[in-house]
């Protein structure tokens, strides 16, 4: 999936200084304040860390971060519960789609938050509401990402 990019202007994201890595930011939705951590895999996301998706709406709550004025290109969210070092949970809303099943991108930027965030080894299952994906974050900087694929569908013609 290649180098993650963590720097505020790299994601981008606006914050009220530049920061290295954005970890624990405060983000205020609709008089809500929200934790953060971003990042970018080549597109932003934004991850946001559950306790139980059932407990948050997290789709409402996606699509007010999505447009967000912090995020200038619009983000991705990620909605996190982490299960242990390494199994996580995620729940997505892509930017520009809403909500979907599965993101390669997403995976990797949940996988990143908890890791950066000290709450997942280097290598971790990403549940998503498709299946699972292994997420590497290689000595070498690399992200690699491992996991079934099917063709949904075919066209004639």
């Amino acid at each position: 999936m290649g180098a993650p990019r963590f720097a505020s202007e790299e994601i981008p994201v606006i914050t009220t200084t530049r920061l290295d890595r954005v970890i624990g930011q405060r983000l205020d939705v609709d008089g809500q304040s929200v934790e953060f951590t971003a990042t970018s895999m080549g597109n932003p996301h934004c991850s946001v860390f559950v306790d139980d998706f059932e407990r948050v709406d997290w789709r409402a709550l996606g699509s007010k971060i999505e447009t967000h004025a912090a995020f200038p290109d619009r983000t991705n969210v990620e909605f996190i519960r982490v299960i242990n070092r390494e199994e996580i949970e995620a729940r997505f809303w892509e930017r520009g789609v809403g909500e979907t099943l599965a993101s390669g991108t997403g995976a990797c930027g949940a996988a990143l938050a908890a890791m950066i965030n000290g709450l997942a080894a280097a290598k971790v299952k990403v549940i998503t509401a498709a299946g699972a994906l292994i997420v590497e974050w290689r000595d070498d900087g690399m992200i690699v990402q491992t996991g079934f694929a099917a063709a949904v569908y075919r066209a004639s013609g």
